[in-house]
């Protein structure tokens, strides 16, 4: 009897272990919410799916830098949200963060007209996706993560962006990682930062470089 309970009780702890190591990976996903994996099977095929614990695991998604954009102004202009304290609440407007000229008037104020550059297009994320993978090899992978809608105020208009991060997975086994801002409407990126490389070790290391400027209007630093 005390054999029987003791094989009970051991089946118990090892179905618990087996359970428990099945659902880490599963967890981990679910801290990396909004990951999308674009996949080219070919010059005319590009296959789209939620990223999968595999995937993110294997590009060990990187930690950012910075949590949201900085723009680019001149030495002597100051840039409102590089100057903002972590622990201060974001200007919003239509629940997106507000950057850039904020000084001249309150742009939280909906009240307050706000002309739009463009508009937000529902597609913007499946444009990115297949437009990053044009000029690359079959079998490469680009996985994006939306982290924050925003609003751009540049010469008293607004500009939707949305503010992401793109792995490329590719096939030899090396992945790269970068920030971006996407145009909500294009889906075009207009800026770049944080590029890490996280490369597998191999015999001929293949380095990544990306051009100061492509057909999708991104712009490296």
């Amino acid at each position: 009897m005390k054999k029987f309970w003791l094989f009970i009780f051991s089946t118990f702890i090892a179905l618990g272990i087996a359970y428990f190591s099945k659902k880490s990976p599963g967890s981990y996903a679910d801290n990396k919410p909004n990951w999308k994996t674009f996949e080219k099977h070919s010059n005319n095929t590009i296959v789209t799916h939620p990223s999968t614990n595999k995937e993110l695991l294997e590009a060990r998604i990187p930690t950012p830098k910075r949590s949201i954009a900085e723009v680019k102004t001149k030495p002597e202009e100051k840039n409102e949200l590089n100057n903002i304290p972590k622990d201060r609440n974001y200007q919003l407007r239509e629940d997106r963060i507000l950057f850039g000229d904020l000084e001249k008037r309150d742009y939280q104020d909906e009240q307050i007209d706000l002309e739009m550059v463009n508009k937000v297009n529902p597609n913007w994320k499946e444009i990115l996706g297949n437009d990053l993978l044009r000029f690359q090899q079959e079998d490469t992978k680009v996985m994006i993560k939306e982290e924050f809608p925003m609003i751009k105020i540049q010469n008293g208009k607004g500009q939707y962006l949305e503010q992401v991060i793109i792995t490329y997975a590719f096939k030899n086994g090396n992945f790269s990682s970068f920030h971006a801002l996407v145009d909500s409407d294009s889906g075009f990126v207009t800026e770049t930062w944080d590029k890490t490389v996280n490369e597998k070790i191999k015999p001929n290391r293949a380095e990544l470089t990306l051009p100061e400027f492509n057909n999708s209007g991104i712009i490296t630093r």
